[in-house]
């Protein structure tokens, strides 16, 4: 049985200190057969482009064209419009497979799954219309959006939880050819 683990200390200006950490196993039943797996948690911050990203351009939505800006989520619009600071996605990830050699063949499989939470994507696009009843909220969009010279907005949020699952497979094959080389399929 192999053991192994790891220790991650970090420390953001802006998000503060984080520890993550991993454990892993592996036991030879045989030297042709073993099975491992692993335990992980993992940290990101928000990137500097998700938290101060501005742009406008020209984006349709039902064949309708809105100067749509993109603006970070603690900017005046961002705010107006339900923006909240990013805070950092978090992960745990699973694994475990197993390993089987025999001669010259070696064939892989591990499982996997990776939950993440609060992972950082772009909000619906809100729009504003100028020709909406006032006190409506298109119209409020519209307003608070024309000085800024745009008619719909949007901004990275902390917006959904994220589980993937999958499975990993290799085979390889070594052949042994002339003066020493070998091939690997």
């Amino acid at each position: 049985l192999t053991l192994s683990g790891a220790v991650r200390y970090e420390n953001y200006s802006d998000f503060g200190d984080n520890v993550s950490g991993k454990i892993a196993a592996r036991y030879d039943f045989t030297p042709n057969f073993a099975i491992r797996g692993a335990v992980s948690t993992g940290f990101r911050a928000p990137s500097l482009q998700q938290q101060y990203y501005t742009q406008t351009s020209i984006l349709y939505i039902s064949n309708v064209p809105y100067e749509t800006g993109t603006y970070p989520s603690v900017s005046e619009a961002g705010l107006a419009l339900g923006g909240t600071p990013l805070e950092a996605e978090e992960s745990v990830n699973y694994s475990l497979g197993f390993v089987v050699r025999n001669g010259p063949f070696e064939l892989t499989a591990d499982a996997y799954r990776i939950d993440i939470n609060d992972r950082i994507i772009l909000s619906e696009t809100l729009t504003g219309s100028a020709t909406a009843d006032p006190g409506t909220n298109a119209r409020a969009i519209y307003d608070l959006l024309v000085p800024y010279g745009a008619t719909a907005a949007r901004f990275f949020i902390n917006g959904v939880d994220t589980e993937t699952t999958g499975l990993d497979v290799v085979a390889r094959y070594r052949a042994d050819v002339a003066d020493g080389h070998r091939l690997d399929f």
